[in-house]
Protein backbone atom coordinates (compact mmCIF):
# COMPACT_ATOMS: atom_id res chain seq x y z
CA UNK A 1 0.00 0.00 0.00
CA UNK A 2 3.36 2.52 0.69
CA UNK A 3 4.57 2.09 -2.60
CA UNK A 4 0.68 2.75 -4.27
CA UNK A 5 0.80 5.48 -2.41
CA UNK A 6 3.97 7.03 -2.86
CA UNK A 7 3.35 6.65 -6.97
CA UNK A 8 -0.11 8.18 -6.55
CA UNK A 9 1.38 11.05 -4.92
CA UNK A 10 4.40 11.29 -6.86
CA UNK A 11 1.97 11.43 -10.46
CA UNK A 12 0.20 13.80 -9.10
CA UNK A 13 2.72 16.16 -8.74
CA UNK A 14 3.06 16.58 -12.12
CA UNK A 15 -0.32 16.98 -12.80
CA UNK A 16 -0.06 21.03 -12.65
CA UNK A 17 2.59 20.82 -15.17
CA UNK A 18 0.24 18.50 -17.98
CA UNK A 19 -2.98 21.01 -16.68
CA UNK A 20 -0.29 23.76 -17.81
CA UNK A 21 0.90 22.02 -20.83
CA UNK A 22 -2.55 21.69 -22.50
CA UNK A 23 -3.52 24.83 -21.44
CA UNK A 24 -0.84 26.27 -23.30
CA UNK A 25 -0.88 24.18 -26.36
CA UNK A 26 -4.68 24.23 -26.55
CA UNK A 27 -5.39 28.15 -24.67
CA UNK A 28 -8.51 28.22 -27.77
CA UNK A 29 -9.92 24.88 -27.19
CA UNK A 30 -13.19 24.38 -25.47
CA UNK A 31 -12.63 22.53 -21.43
CA UNK A 32 -14.04 19.47 -22.25
CA UNK A 33 -11.54 18.96 -25.04
CA UNK A 34 -8.64 19.63 -22.99
CA UNK A 35 -9.79 17.03 -20.08
CA UNK A 36 -9.88 14.59 -23.22
CA UNK A 37 -7.04 15.38 -24.66
CA UNK A 38 -5.51 14.75 -20.64
CA UNK A 39 -7.69 11.61 -20.22
CA UNK A 40 -6.08 10.68 -23.55
CA UNK A 41 -2.27 11.49 -22.65
CA UNK A 42 -3.43 9.77 -19.47
CA UNK A 43 -4.31 6.71 -20.85
CA UNK A 44 -1.29 6.63 -23.33
CA UNK A 45 1.06 6.97 -20.37
CA UNK A 46 -0.83 3.90 -18.35
CA UNK A 47 -0.76 1.80 -21.46
CA UNK A 48 3.13 2.00 -21.73
CA UNK A 49 3.35 2.11 -18.03
CA UNK A 50 1.71 -1.59 -17.67
CA UNK A 51 3.25 -2.94 -20.44
CA UNK A 52 6.77 -2.30 -19.22
CA UNK A 53 6.24 -2.72 -15.31
CA UNK A 54 5.95 -5.66 -13.06
CA UNK A 55 2.26 -7.79 -13.40
CA UNK A 56 2.29 -6.40 -9.63
CA UNK A 57 3.28 -2.36 -10.27
CA UNK A 58 1.32 -2.65 -13.67
CA UNK A 59 -1.59 -3.15 -11.23
CA UNK A 60 -0.71 -0.07 -9.33
CA UNK A 61 -0.08 2.25 -12.76
CA UNK A 62 -3.80 1.24 -13.53
CA UNK A 63 -5.16 1.66 -10.42
CA UNK A 64 -3.09 5.42 -9.69
CA UNK A 65 -4.66 5.88 -13.66
CA UNK A 66 -7.67 5.77 -11.88
CA UNK A 67 -7.53 8.18 -9.07
CA UNK A 68 -6.20 10.29 -12.02
CA UNK A 69 -8.82 10.28 -14.48
CA UNK A 70 -10.98 11.05 -11.33
CA UNK A 71 -9.20 13.73 -10.66
CA UNK A 72 -8.78 15.51 -13.84
CA UNK A 73 -12.80 15.26 -13.79
CA UNK A 74 -13.18 17.08 -10.82
CA UNK A 75 -10.65 19.64 -12.01
CA UNK A 76 -12.56 20.15 -14.77
CA UNK A 77 -15.88 20.74 -12.89
CA UNK A 78 -13.95 23.37 -10.89
CA UNK A 79 -12.96 25.77 -13.76
CA UNK A 80 -16.66 25.15 -15.17
CA UNK A 81 -17.88 26.22 -12.30
CA UNK A 82 -15.48 29.24 -11.94
CA UNK A 83 -14.68 30.21 -15.40
CA UNK A 84 -18.44 31.89 -16.04
CA UNK A 85 -18.37 33.53 -12.76
CA UNK A 86 -14.93 35.03 -13.54
CA UNK A 87 -16.02 36.01 -17.00
CA UNK A 88 -19.60 37.57 -16.19
CA UNK A 89 -19.44 41.37 -16.15
CA UNK A 90 -19.90 43.13 -12.61
CA UNK A 91 -22.80 44.37 -12.00
CA UNK A 92 -24.00 47.88 -12.51
CA UNK A 93 -24.57 49.55 -9.00
CA UNK A 94 -28.26 51.06 -8.93
CA UNK A 95 -28.85 54.51 -7.32
CA UNK A 96 -31.65 55.54 -5.52
CA UNK A 97 -33.47 59.10 -5.51
CA UNK A 98 -30.68 61.99 -4.97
Amino acid sequence: MDKFLQILFSSLSVAPYVVAGIESIHSTASTETKTQIALQSLGLATQTATAVLPEDQAAMATAVSSEATNIITSIQNIVKAIKPAAAAPAPTPTTTGA
